[in-house]
């Protein structure tokens, strides 16, 4: 389970007045960042997720500190966004729950249908008060007993992890980090719990039987001398609990020496913090969101990457969610499933929420105060050369068009079309368009020139973008693709990516998942039909492209690559290369 959006009304910087919307901040799958200056609010974001997970490890409300001060009536309110991908039974139970809360209200469609929770906490004075949203009335509620049933689910099934700027290692390990091991332990080391427990039992009645016994006999015999009236004299032994024990062991680290590892430098401290959450997400039974702010203080720039790396690959787990703060460049990684936004303060003291993009965009509209100028970030996203064996770059509108082409190209064996190829993306045409333009432009000066293209949608967007390229800036037209180029129509139906796919494959994903994943549905003057996706319609996509995709779908995606190849002046890739299984995944 992932939390994928956090909406906050009044609360501390996050202020909304009479008709505002309160600020929602959408979240990535992977590695989310924020950045901004001091006291624009990112702590104030992390605590607000708190807040609504008091029950799950988080924060308890303090109205002083919490409810705005320009504000002090208001009701402070949070949301948090879960998506679940159903993949243990205590989320399988929690849906199923939800599902039928969200019926007995009335509602017909449910968010829990398409694996969505959403969560609300509201606090009057020092009330609280936690609901699930239903679809469509968000003031609508359900059956209570019902209710109750999915909150005691609900705190099954997540676990917040929070760790403070400026909280030592040893007040994490005492902390949060020992209450949570705690939890891991009984999950997943009951036996050898109940084996330990018996050992230590065991010692101290052999300790009884063996020394203290005897030695409240011989205490008993000396003090009757003094004192006939003493019947008998008992020794009870100190032994720690098995929690006790593990709350007090020393963890020490041999290299050149043995060192406390509280005595070592700040960046195996860092790499131990990692270690103890990949620890955690690995064997925990319940999905985790974990909240760290500014973890790069005191480490060297590379530690500071490798820390940032070690992150990114965390967060690439189905039930992580990772939000970190940050005043770092070297915290913030240009993968594609990094998410950063940029926070800020207006002059009235509000938080606001500004850009958002993905990793491997151009960083400089985010992170601008992290330098104090413009230009330096500007220059270190423009000026990315070709990596070593790239001979053409090509530009398409979105992270998920790579992903098919990607895909589809590994499924049918045919790995060799995407040789010196680089396929970068912005998020649209337009950005598409223009990021190619300044990409040719500081590239102009290699030789042999490096071939710039780009892919468009066949849609009204991608047509604007094409004519922008080839009429205003005279671009080759041999460099300029669009999709209707491999499925011509009369019509206007959109053509678009997901179209290059084989069309009862398409059918097959669209029966197989629920209404909301379907933006439109078109019919092609062929009869043949064009489906459009919403956003998180397409993520699911990538996703069973995963699993059902196979070499029979993907014909078209051949001829795709192989004349945008000959158009940008590649070699021709002729002899393909053996189709091993004809499914991405794993025969076993």
């Amino acid at each position: 389970m992932k939390l994928i959006s956090v909406t906050v009304r009044n609360f501390r910087s996050y202020i909304n007045g009479n008709g505002e919307p309160p600020h929602k901040l959408s979240l990535g799958g992977g590695l989310n960042v924020l950045v901004g200056p001091n006291n624009c609010g990112k702590s104030n974001l992390l605590r607000a997720v708190a807040l609504a997970l008091q029950d799950s490890g988080g924060a308890d409300f303090s109205p002083a500190d919490d409810v705005p001060s320009q504000m002090p009536r208001a009701y402070p309110a949070i949301t948090l966004g879960f998506s679940s991908n159903r993949k243990t039974s205590v989320e399988k139970t929690l849906l199923n729950v939800l599902d039928e809360y969200e019926r007995s209200s009335g509602a017909i469609k449910t968010y829990a249908e398409c694996g969505d929770i959403i969560l609300r906490v509201t606090y009057r004075g020092s009330s609280r008060d936690i609901s699930f949203g239903v679809k469509g009335n968000a003031s609508k509620k359900g059956n209570p007993e019902l209710h109750e049933r999915a909150i005691a689910q609900f705190k099954k099934s997540i676990r917040f992890i929070y760790l403070r700027s400026g909280e030592g290692l040893s007040n994490f390990l005492s902390g949060t980090f020992r209450e949570l091991l705690h939890t891991v332990r009984q999950e997943h080391l009951s036996d050898e719990v109940a084996h330990a427990e018996k050992r230590r039992e065991d010692f101290i009645s052999k300790l009884k039987e063996d020394l203290l016994t005897p030695l409240g006999e011989h205490i008993k015999n000396e003090l009757k001398v003094v004192m006939p009236e003493i019947d008998t004299v008992a020794v009870h032994p100190f032994v720690p609990t098995l929690e006790d024990i593990l709350s007090g062991a020393k963890i020490t680290v041999k290299d050149s020496a043995d060192t406390a590892l509280l005595n070592k430098g700040t960046g195996v401290r860092g790499a131990l913090l990692v270690g103890l959450l990949t620890y955690l997400a690995k064997h925990s039974r319940r999905s985790l969101v974990l909240a760290v702010e500014e973890p790069e203080s005191f480490l060297h720039p590379r530690a500071q990457q490798d820390l940032r790396d070690d992150l990114t690959t965390l967060s690439k787990q189905s039930d992580v969610s990772l939000l970190v703060t940050t005043h770092s460049p070297f915290m913030l990684n240009r993968s594609g499933t990094t998410t950063i936004t940029a926070l800020s303060k207006s002059p009235d003291g509000h938080t606001v929420i500004g850009e958002q993009i993905r990793g491997d965009q151009p960083h400089s509209s985010v992170v601008t105060s992290l330098f104090g100028e413009t230009i330096t970030p500007a220059l270190l996203d423009l000026v990315q050369p070709p990596k070593e064996g790239i001979l053409a770059i090509l530009f398409v509108e979105g992270f998920t068009d790579k992903a098919y082409i990607e895909v589809a190209l590994r499924v049918a064996g045919r790995l060799d079309l995407l040789e010196s190829l680089d396929i970068r993306y912005d998020e649209g045409a337009h950005k598409a368009a223009v990021q190619a333009i300044l990409v040719r432009q500081m590239l102009s000066s290699l030789q042999p020139p490096t071939p710039i293209g780009v892919l468009f949608d066949s849609d009204e967007m991608g047509r604007s973008a094409k004519d922008f390229l080839t009429q205003k800036f005279k671009w080759n037209g041999r460099h300029v693709f669009a999709y209707k180029k491999w499925k011509p129509d009369q019509s206007n139906v959109p053509v678009e990516a997901e179209d290059m796919f084989d069309e009862k494959f398409l059918k097959r994903f669209v029966a197989s998942q629920p209404p909301c994943v379907i933006a439109e549905t078109m019919q092609y003057k062929n009869s043949t039909f064009h489906y459009g996706f919403t956003p998180e319609g397409k993520e699911t996509f990538v996703k069973y492209l995963e699993s059902e995709l196979t070499s029979k779908d993907v014909g078209q995606w051949i001829k795709v690559l192989e004349d945008i190849r000959k158009g940008m002046g590649l070699p021709a890739k002729s002899t393909p290369e053996p189709v091993k299984p004809e499914t991405v995944s794993d025969p076993k």
